[in-house]
């Protein structure tokens, strides 16, 4: 059973993985295709969104571990009554 949970998964990744390339290829093609019309110089840049959306997702991140360690309670704050 186990055996067979893990070759599902390992095959829905390999298909996920796929799935994923074939997106990106698709996007990179259409990224000097289509214009965008930007609202500043900064937009025009190839691949703008993709390295925008990364870095914020970085800050994103960043900001949780952040706030994480300025307002996480001790492990035992309800059992001390």
């Amino acid at each position: 059973m186990k055996d067979d949970i893990s070759t599902n998964l390992k095959i829905m990744g390999a298909k996920s993985k796929l799935v994923l390339i074939i997106l990106s290829l698709i996007l990179l093609i259409l990224e000097f295709v289509f214009h965008r019309h930007a609202e500043v110089e900064l937009e025009t840049i190839v691949f703008f969104p993709a390295f925008y959306a990364f870095v914020v997702c970085i800050a994103i991140v960043l900001g949780g571990i952040v706030l994480r360690k300025l307002i996480m309670r001790k492990e035992d704050y309800y059992n001390n009554g």
